[in-house]
């Protein structure tokens, strides 16, 4: 290289170190900044794994870059999708919890894109679409739905009810199998309803339109979607079978959809809980997808707020006294409101706790703090219960001066057989309940962070579930007052006082 640099020109080194500098400026590694990321974009085809791994090696080679910065960037440059909106529904506002969503949300798509056969399936990337088999368009009110282009109707059509489509008969009822699968397959999700509400059956309920107007086992739109999701063979656990002389098994399929009129002909039983209510997410399925989201986010991050427990300690002495062997319910006595209340059943499979009508009556409460609600509980046998209505009672559980004071959410329905009340996990989980069926006991933690034990009523718990076996029992009245209950009111203090149903067989 010639240096053209006249000799006796360089009066000093910073006029040499300016003239080197100029000179081979065009080899000076770039230092770069915060404006650089503004360069990186989720293009329309680009995964989230790889937007993810361009941006963090781009902001790698930012020294001192600044979190907020860095996360604007990164969320300008996110194309819309269902991660862009989860981010602002979660308000995360860090880069940390954004890689956390980003890890999970990535993780979900490569194990729900895996089909049976090992071959990737359809996997929903962050912009929220699939493939052209199924793909999600938005509507004007913010509801969504999914076109299915293999349908009779061609893309340019409006969406309708298919003019010649398959339709597959069902081993059981919708509603159990919306239940078993609403959480874990992407749904085609109905439009709203059209009719008034104030022209729509209040005590029916739709647990897929999450509207009242129609029973969930009598949707339309909710067979459709089945249907669909059938056709991909998602759901043949849940299909008809026959051989039809062939030995070859074949699924039962018929040309026309569900009608109301139909009903639910299905006779085989299966074993269920109680379920509905605001617990697990609440009543809506959008909630209960949210509740089972979250829960796969803490498998993944490994990250769930601490709640401190107590050591409990249990031993036979503390059963007290308890005929055994035995195979009793655990049924026991607190007091609600202004009442002792006994008949009171400890069921951790139920997730709400339940108060019959017949109950509340008799306790001090006011009618106009009931509020309504429109949906359902599921019961055993997957029988369908409307509640009249929720209510906050206070209730103790224990003595008063070593007992645990609290309000409970009570869903009020017309009738519980044997049982006053039905206390479930929302109140068994916020009391840390300890449940040992075998020494008839309930441990919990107390106000004060003491230990407190309550102890069933074996002889109670017998009679009612004799009763439960035989509902026309406590229905029997010899005193001539048919068809009413009896109650027995025992003032044990002046505020206290014992709520006691009564059941004669003769």
């Amino acid at each position: 290289m010639v240096c053209t640099t006249p000799p006796g020109s360089i009066a000093s080194f910073n006029k040499l170190q300016a003239l080197f500098s100029t000179r081979f400026m065009a080899y000076k590694e770039e230092r770069k900044t915060s404006m650089h990321l503004g360069r990186i974009q989720q293009g329309k085809d680009d995964s989230l794994r790889s937007y993810v791994k361009r941006f963090n090696l781009e902001a790698g080679q930012i020294p001192d870059l600044h979190d907020g910065i860095s996360f604007d960037n990164f969320f300008r440059g996110l194309k819309k999708g269902s991660f862009k909106f989860d981010l602002v529904k979660k308000s995360v506002r860090t880069m940390t919890e954004v890689l956390d969503e980003a890890e999970a949300f990535i993780h979900a798509i490569e194990i729900c894109s895996v089909s049976k056969d090992g071959k990737a399936g359809e996997a929903t990337d962050s912009s929220g679409k699939k493939e052209k088999s199924d793909r999600k368009v938005s509507r004007v009110n913010g509801t969504w739905a999914l076109s299915k282009e293999h349908d009779t109707n061609s893309p340019g059509q409006k969406r309708g009810r298919p003019q010649e489509r398959e339709y597959f008969e069902y081993s059981t009822d919708l509603v159990t199998i919306l239940v078993d699968v609403g959480t874990r397959f992407d749904l085609e999700w109905p439009f709203p309803m059209k009719s008034p509400a104030e022209n729509r059956d209040p005590m029916m309920y739709c647990q897929f339109h999450e509207d009242i107007g129609h029973d969930t086992k009598d949707c339309r739109s909710l067979k459709r979607s089945l249907d669909g999701l059938d056709s991909k063979g998602h759901l043949k656990n849940y299909l008809q079978r026959s051989t039809h002389g062939t030995g070859k098994i074949q699924y039962k399929k018929n040309k026309s959809p569900v009608s109301a009129a139909d009903g639910n002909h299905n006779e085989g039983g299966f074993v269920a809980v109680i379920s509905g209510g605001p617990a697990a997410g609440g009543p809506t399925m959008r909630g209960q997808k949210d509740y089972a989201r979250r829960l796969g986010q803490v498998m993944l991050s490994g990250k769930s707020p601490t709640d401190p427990f107590p050591r409990i300690e249990i031993c036979e002495s503390d059963g007290g006294r308890v005929a055994t062997p035995h195979d009793d319910p655990l049924v026991v006595e607190i007091k609600i409101s202004n009442m002792r209340v006994k008949r009171i059943l400890i069921d951790t499979g139920s997730s709400s706790d339940i108060m019959s009508m017949d109950c509340l009556s008799r306790l001090a409460h006011d009618p106009k703090t009931i509020e309504s609600i429109h949906y359902p509980i599921i019961g055993f046998g997957g029988s369908i219960i409307h509640p009249g209505g929720v209510i906050i009672l206070p209730v103790r559980i224990g003595g008063r001066n070593d007992g645990r004071k609290m309000g409970v959410d009570f869903l009020i329905v017309k009738d519980l057989t044997a049982y006053n009340v039905i206390l479930g996990r929302p109140t068994l989980n916020k009391i840390k309940a300890v449940v040992v069926t075998h020494l008839m006991l309930l441990k919990y933690v107390c106000d004060d962070g003491a230990i407190g034990n309550i102890h069933g009523d074996q002889q109670q718990a017998r009679d009612c579930y004799l009763t439960t076996l035989n509902p026309s029992a406590w229905r029997k009245d010899p005193t001539g007052t048919k068809g009413k209950r009896k109650y027995e009111e025992e003032p044990t203090t002046a505020n206290e006082i014992i709520l006691v149903k009564l059941e004669k067989s003769g």
